[in-house]
């Protein structure tokens, strides 16, 4: 998988499980998704690095 984070931002990656038996005729899937961030972002309010101030 590619990185194309920048260092001075939070990552996030995703897991998904899912019900892989599905009866037949049935028409649910269930799936849990589970989502986790990762590093810091900066402070409300600070500019982002790279970008100019305006």
């Amino acid at each position: 998988m590619a990185n194309f984070s920048k260092p001075t931002v939070p990552q996030f990656s995703v897991d998904v499980y899912q019900n892989e038996f599905l009866p037949e005729g049935g028409r649910d899937v269930s799936a849990i998704v589970t989502v986790t961030s990762t590093g810091a972002a900066p402070p409300a309010g600070s500019r982002a690095a790279g970008r100019p101030a305006s």
